[in-house]
């Protein structure tokens, strides 16, 4: 079941991320702690059958994939029906319903995805250099059609606030944190460039 977890993150873990950084601030490491618990606490939310999306958003190389990983790891042990796409690997999947590559239809993917209980979509907005209205539009059916079903779906960029609910509209944003959506920001030094 974890067979979809590349390399780099097959040994995330909440221990992993919650261990002394010591060139972090003091007030950065609390950040990251703040964000580590609210992280935790929305898995184990998801794992008793609560709803909610969040978005974790900020700077690159602050951890918001690897805390991805660590919910997707989570509910995947605890038995849950959860996958996750990289922005550009989603819409691929989606508009290949479109060519003869697949006996798929696109509505029979979009159910595939929405019968899922938990989707990660990770780096919206790193395909805005080559994105299109209509890629954004397949992205928006993905969200809205969870949103409508009350499926969990977490969402990682690298686009500050102001920038994601540009990108995704202010209606889908709007839908996206209703029900006590979360939307985290991580604002610290990039890890890999310390």
């Amino acid at each position: 079941m974890l067979a979809k977890i590349p390399e780099r993150y097959k040994d995330a873990s909440w221990e992993g991320y919650s261990k002394s950084k010591p060139h972090y601030t003091q007030q950065e490491r609390a950040n990251q702690l703040i964000n580590w618990s609210a992280l935790k606490f929305y898995a184990n939310g998801i794992i008793d059958g609560k709803y909610n999306n969040a978005i974790l958003c900020g700077t690159p190389g602050t951890g918001k994939t690897y805390l991805s990983f660590c919910v997707y790891k989570s509910l995947l042990e605890a038995g849950k029906r959860a996958d996750r796409y990289k922005v550009h690997r989603l819409i691929a999947y989606l508009r290949e319903s479109f060519s003869n590559k697949t006996a798929e239809t696109k509505e029979q993917r979009l159910d595939k995805l929405l019968s899922l209980d938990f989707l990660i979509i990770d780096d919206i907005g790193s395909q805005k250099q080559y994105g299109t209205d209509a890629e954004c539009t397949e992205l928006y059916h993905v969200i809205d059609e969870r949103y409508e079903a009350k499926k969990p779906t977490l969402i990682t960029t690298n686009e500050g606030e102001e920038g994601i609910v540009k990108y995704m509209g202010e209606a889908t944003y709007s839908r996206f944190l209703e029900d006590n959506g979360l939307c985290l920001v991580f604002d610290w030094a990039d890890y890999r460039g310390l």
